[in-house]
């Protein structure tokens, strides 16, 4: 239980990349998320406070 915690929703088909055949064998299957986007909340939160990152599929989803 996290006492002070806020979501951000980015949405689900931000820098989604799949494995194609020509992809090394140890590359992941598919990855997706915004890292930088991310990496820069984590740094500018406040500190007292943690951020979950949201990725929802479809507009009825993202409003929640």
């Amino acid at each position: 239980f996290w006492r002070y915690y806020w979501r951000v929703n980015i949405p689900a088909d931000a820098n989604i990349s799949w494995q194609t055949c020509t992809s090394t064998c140890d590359s992941a299957i598919r990855t997706w998320g915004d890292t930088v986007a991310e990496c820069v909340i984590d740094k500018l939160c406040p500190s007292h406070t943690v951020v979950v990152f949201a990725y929802p599929e479809g507009k009825e989803n993202a409003q929640n």
